[in-house]
């Protein structure tokens, strides 16, 4: 139990927010390598995170239902999971350019996107892929095979953002128990500093190794606190794949656990994140601030 918890949490701990963090980046029209640097990070260790996720959650399975381990088909099968759900999301990716290359009008573009992802949705549920890796595969590829049809979708997306997003946090923030404060303090401070440390640790370690320039290597750490978006989603997906009948009450109990140890370190990382994410471009220079 306590193995599934901990590769669970650490699954969940390599996401980054990204919306927290390119909204100080925006707010402070910050621009140079550094930002680049956080840019590229945020993007990428989100799926990063949803690829380990993957593996974890296999591997957690396993464990809390007592079957042996085996290595192979469990890492087959995950690599199987991976690349199908990238492939679905590439596929219907296709299909939206497509249909949408000559299509002037918005309505249209917003039906066929609700439609894309619902598609998604449902085909990633029905062969038990990863929805958010295939959505994630999907729109990466949007953006980068057609620029001016991403340009029209993300005029329509700023209207209709602001809903999901609350809906999205009322929806995690409902799974909140107040009355685990006391249990799980010690496990959310320790989540916090372990993840921190992962972070600047990580951060430092990849520049150092990749010959980056010294301010990247010192601040992008820091800068990537925030993590409350990609983290509730799959703090949520760990209580649709593990608070079921199978895995009884101790399923329940570390889907519960997750969801709370996020939930309430959410206030330090969104609160403390975007402060220190601000105080690091602003250390590099990169704020058009003085």
């Amino acid at each position: 139990g306590m193995t599934a918890q901990s590769l669970l949490l650490s699954a969940v701990a390599s996401a980054t927010a990204p919306a927290a963090t390119v909204a100080v980046i925006r707010q402070y029209k910050a621009k140079g390598p550094l930002t680049s640097t956080i840019l590229a990070v945020v993007g990428l260790d989100d799926a990063a995170a949803l690829i380990i996720y993957v593996f974890a959650s296999s591997v957690a399975k396993t464990s809390l239902t007592g079957a042996r381990l085996h290595v192979w088909p469990l890492v087959s099968h995950a690599v199987l999971s991976i690349s199908a759900s990238i492939a679905l999301g590439a596929a219907m990716a296709i299909v939206f350019i497509v249909l949408l290359r000559r299509v002037r009008k918005n309505d249209w573009i917003t039906l066929v996107l609700a439609a894309s992802i619902i598609t998604l949705l449902g085909i990633a549920e029905h062969f038990a892929l990863s929805e958010l890796l295939a959505i994630m595969a999907f729109s990466a590829l949007v953006t980068n095979l057609a620029p001016v049809v991403t340009r029209k979708t993300g005029t329509i997306l700023q209207y209709y953002t602001p809903i999901f997003l609350a809906a999205f946090f009322i929806m995690g923030g409902a799974h909140l128990n107040v009355r685990l404060v006391l249990d799980i303090g010690l496990i959310g401070l320790a989540y916090f500093f372990a993840r921190l440390t992962g972070k600047v640790g990580g951060a430092s370690l990849g520049a150092w190794i990749g010959g980056a320039p010294p301010t990247i290597r010192r601040y992008t750490g820091f800068a990537l606190l925030p993590q409350v978006g990609v983290a509730l989603a799959l703090a949520l997906s760990i209580k649709k794949d593990f608070d079921v009948p199978g895995f009884g009450a101790q399923g329940h109990q570390m889907a519960v656990l997750i969801i709370n140890v996020l939930l309430f370190t959410t206030i330090a990382t969104e609160v403390i994140g975007p402060l220190l994410t601000r105080a690091m471009l602003r250390r590099a220079g990169e704020t058009s601030e003085p």
